[in-house]
C-alpha cells in the first residue's frame, strides 16, 4: 500500500451522477442501478452483515473462509470465491472467481449451488487487484488506498467507485459509492477481500 489518498465529497458527488462507459462484465448482481450501499456487521461471531441502500435492506452478506455470499430469502444470488491464496514474497497471485444466480449457463459454484461464472479477480501487486470478465477483458482495477478505503478504477484508470469505512475484521463492512453501470456489490466484495489479505 502506498501513500493514503482520500476521495473527497466533490468526487463522491461526481460518481453518483457519472456513467461508466463500458458496462460489460459489471452487472453480475442485478444492483447496477444502485449508486450507494452501506454494509454493516449484524453478527460478528457468524460473520454476517446487512447491505442497505437509502435505509432499505437489499441483501444479507455472509463471509466464510473462502466465500463472500450475498443472499436474499430465496438463497445466494452472488458469490465471490477465494480460489487461491497467493504469496507476495513468492510472486504467486491471490485469485477469486465471481458468480451470479442469473446470467449465462449455470454450473456448480464452489458453494454447491448452480450459478453462472461472471469473471475472475487477481492480485497484480500488493494492494492492487484486477477484475476481468469471462473472456479475459480487463474491466476494472481495485487499489487499496488505506486500511479503510479502496478505489475502483475503470480500464482507462478513471475513478468509477470507492469503498470507504472498511474494517479489517473478516466481516463485510463499508460504504460504497459507484458510477452508474458499476456494480456496488462487486466493488464491496473485492475491496474487503483485498483488505483482508493486505491488512
Amino acid at each position: 500500500m502506498g501513500a493514503s489518498s482520500s476521495v473527497h465529497g466533490g468526487q463522491l458527488q461526481q460518481l453518483r451522477t457519472a456513467r461508466f462507459a463500458n458496462e460489460q462484465g459489471l452487472t453480475w448482481s442485478g444492483l447496477s442501478g444502485v449508486s450507494e450501499v452501506v454494509a454493516s456487521v449484524t453478527d460478528r461471531a457468524n460473520l454476517l452483515s446487512e447491505l442497505r441502500s437509502g435505509g432499505q435492506l437489499l441483501l444479507r452478506v455472509r463471509a466464510t473462509k473462502n466465500n463472500v455470499e450475498f443472499m436474499t430469502a430465496e438463497g445466494v444470488v452472488c458469490l465471490v470465491h477465494l480460489k487461491q491464496l497467493g504469496n507476495f514474497f513468492s510472486g504467486s497471485q491471490t485469485t477469486w472467481t465471481v458468480w451470479s444466480a442469473t446470467g449465462g449457463e449455470a454450473f456448480e459454484a464452489p458453494n454447491g449451488t448452480m450459478m453462472s461464472k461472471c469473471g475472475m479477480a487477481a492480485t497484480v501487486k500488493e494492494g492492487l487487484v484486477e477484475y476481468k470478465n469471462t473472456t479475459g477483458t480487463l474491466i476494472m482495477r481495485l487499489k487499496l488506498d488505506s486500511y479503510t478505503q479502496c478505489t475502483a478504477l475503470g480500464f482507462n484508470d478513471e475513478l468509477i467507485g470507492v469503498c470507504q469505512d472498511m474494517a479489517n475484521n473478516h466481516c463485510i463492512a463499508g460504504r460504497v459509492t459507484v458510477a452508474a453501470g458499476v456494480d456496488a456489490l462487486l466493488v464491496l466484495a473485492l475491496s474487503t477481500q483485498l483488505l483482508s489479505i493486505c491488512g
